[in-house]
């Protein structure tokens, strides 16, 4: 087995700040502060089939959570010899870790994780597919040696190509120094 210093070459974070997602959930977080403030401070019913003032009450608290946590929600990729690590914290409590024995081949590809994937996040798509997302298009898509797949989005494309060649390079002149070094003791044993 090849053993490769750890030292992280590439790491990247990512949150769900897209202005217009943070727009929609704090006008909806202002839509039922108004509810509230309308219907159980003034009396005036919320809306054509107002809810029951607990239900309101219960309402705000979840679209302020939810907005609370799409705030903090973040996807950091670490990327070192020992494999890629994926964290998207607080969706997957611990990190991911493809090691470079189990990725048979990557690219880089544009993706549109609506369609493929039913939208961003942490995702499971068709044919055992795994995608962890928070915005945009370019995506890191890494083919395992177990037919699955693992989609990691990221923004920094030209960083993340740089470092997956240059770890392929060192993997390579790795197992070359290891098949030369296999083929001398052989050989001192012939001798």
């Amino acid at each position: 087995k090849v053993r490769m210093k750890t030292d992280t070459i590439f790491r990247e974070s990512q949150f769900f700040r897209q202005k217009w997602l943070l727009g929609l959930m704090f006008s909806l977080c202002l839509l039922f502060i108004v509810g509230i403030i309308s219907q159980i401070f003034m009396g005036v019913p919320f809306g054509d089939n107002p809810a029951p003032d607990w239900l309101l009450i219960l309402l705000t608290l979840a679209m302020f959570g939810m907005t609370t946590l799409f705030y903090y929600a973040s996807l950091k990729t670490a990327i070192n010899t020992e494999g890629v690590h994926v964290y998207f914290t607080p969706f997957k409590t611990k990190p991911r870790t493809i090691r470079w024995e189990e990725i048979e081949s990557w690219q880089l590809r544009e993706s549109v994780p609506l369609q493929e994937f039913g939208g961003w996040g942490y995702r499971l798509g068709p044919g055992g597919t795994v995608a962890y997302t928070t915005q945009g298009r370019n995506v890191l898509e890494l083919n395992l040696t177990n037919g699955k797949k693992v989609v990691i989005g990221t923004q920094d494309v030209e960083a993340i190509a740089q470092t997956m060649q240059k770890i392929e390079q060192e993997f390579t002149l790795e197992l070359l120094d290891l098949k030369k070094q296999k083929e001398q003791v052989k050989n001192k044993k012939t001798s």
